[in-house]
């Protein structure tokens, strides 16, 4: 929790910095807020989650360990409904539920050298330190968060982020049809680049494998979810919120 709230500002500033439209910014709480509250009843550590959106046009979405969970205005404006978002918010709480950067972080660098590098900045914070280990502190910190946007998770972290991602988004209420046609999306961006996988997807599993591995779950675990009418699409609530709002970019952006 301590490095990824340490991470957050300098990993938004790179992205682009955040999005100024609140309300759609409100809105991507909101909808956070819905799955992250599921993860805790499934017996999840209460991380302090955030969700945020990045002024950018290229489509991603991450999580920081700890629970800081950022959506990039590219990816906004391609989705379609509610329950897309939903579905890709799930999967970051799941990685961060699941403990999956934490994880890579501690492999990087070693867990006694990030308990360290903590210890360190607890003592600075209460005045037991001199300028020097300060300083050193400051700089051990700095490299672990660097590295933060570069950690790639295993094949297996993904399908667990997509098996539990999808189960928290059923328990609130959407359709996990949302989570597959973005693997879809990804599939057609795929195909119309000839082949040129988006960057952030390029450690991933293939989109196809993900649609599988979901829809095998779906049977095994919630066969009528697809055609449940009790979950929705959200199609209405994301037109408001998000799509109507696309004439705002140049007002709120300050992207270059």
């Amino acid at each position: 929790i301590s490095l990824g709230q340490q991470a957050a500002p300098g990993v938004a500033a790179e992205m682009g910095g955040t999005y100024g439209d609140p309300a759609i910014r409100a809105y991507v709480q909101e909808v956070g807020g819905k799955v992250a509250a599921e993860a805790v009843k499934c017996g999840s550590y209460a991380y302090p989650f955030t969700f945020d959106v990045l002024d950018t046009d290229v489509a991603n979405a991450f999580a920081l360990p700890g629970g800081s969970i950022y959506i990039t205005r590219g990816l906004l404006f391609q989705m379609q409904n509610e329950a897309e978002l939903a579905g890709v918010l799930a999967h970051e709480v799941t990685h961060v539920s699941a403990r999956h950067s934490a994880q890579q972080i501690s492999k990087q660098v070693g867990a006694e050298i990030v308990l360290s590098v903590l210890k360190g900045a607890g003592s600075a914070k209460s005045g037991g330190s001199t300028a020097t280990s300060d300083g050193d502190t400051v700089g051990s910190v700095a490299k672990i968060v660097g590295g933060i946007l570069s950690l790639k998770y295993s094949r297996d972290n993904e399908y667990e982020a997509d098996s539990f991602g999808t189960r928290f988004a059923i328990q609130a209420g959407y359709s996990p049809g949302g989570l597959i046609r973005i693997m879809e999306m990804f599939m057609a961006e795929e195909k119309a680049s000839g082949g040129n996988t988006p960057a952030f997807l390029r450690t991933h599993p293939y989109p196809e494998d993900r649609i599988k591995s979901i829809r095998t779950l779906l049977n095994e675990k919630y066969p009528t979810a697809l055609n449940d009418s009790k979950l929705t699409l959200g199609r209405e609530a994301y037109q408001q919120s998000v799509l109507s709002r696309a004439g705002l970019v140049k007002q709120y952006s300050k992207a270059k």
